[in-house]
């Protein structure tokens, strides 16, 4: 249960289940409120249901986690795991077979990108990465293509909304 769901609320997500055994488990989110840019790293964290705190009261949340238990062996009910389980199946058939996270990024785009944010030119990547200065700008120029951006700075923005940075 969080008040807000933050990037830093899913990163000690992340954590805890690495530490519990490394396997994704599912989750229950219980917040006064989910951000748009943080919805598809908290489905890849295992989020199966989203209960507004205000409108939630201790039953509720207790059927939410009962259902979340039986549900993980049994068939999913209710339009929202259903949205969350296509959007499952859309990552695990068509983007991790090619190497991309549940924002279409792939790690070394990812890389890229994450130095741009923090303001890296593309030399001083290319440095850091051990790519060339041509590799790096093949890189920007796909993810802004194959996306439909109009360039790197809107490349790093999508990134930080959909939650890979």
């Amino acid at each position: 249960m969080a008040t807000e769901v933050t990037g830093q609320t899913l990163s000690r997500v992340e954590r805890i289940q690495q530490e519990a055994s490394g396997a994704v488990r599912p989750m229950v989110l219980v917040a006064h409120d989910l951000p748009e840019h943080h919805v598809l790293r908290a489905i890849d964290l295992g989020l199966v249901s989203f209960l507004y705190r205000q409108e939630s009261g201790f039953e509720d949340i207790k059927r939410a986690v009962v259902e979340t238990a039986v549900e993980s062996s049994g068939p999913c009910g209710g339009v929202q795991r259903v949205l969350i389980n296509q959007i499952r199946t859309i990552r695990d058939t068509a983007l991790v077979p090619h190497g991309m996270n549940i924002a279409g990024l792939a790690g070394r785009e990812i890389e890229v990108l994450g130095l741009l944010a923090e303001g890296w030119t593309t030399k001083q990547i290319a440095g850091k990465l051990s790519y060339s200065e041509r590799t790096v700008k093949s890189i920007v120029h796909s993810v802004v293509t194959r996306l439909n951006l109009r360039n790197r700075t809107q490349a790093v923005v999508y990134a930080l909304r959909t939650g890979v940075l």
